[in-house]
């Protein structure tokens, strides 16, 4: 348990962010 238990939520967040300005 250390930095990798937080890497998926990263991702998901910078697949937001990536999906957010495609959408606009």
């Amino acid at each position: 348990r250390g930095p990798l238990d937080a890497f998926p939520n990263i991702v998901r967040t910078i697949t937001a962010l990536a999906f957010f300005r495609t959408a606009w």
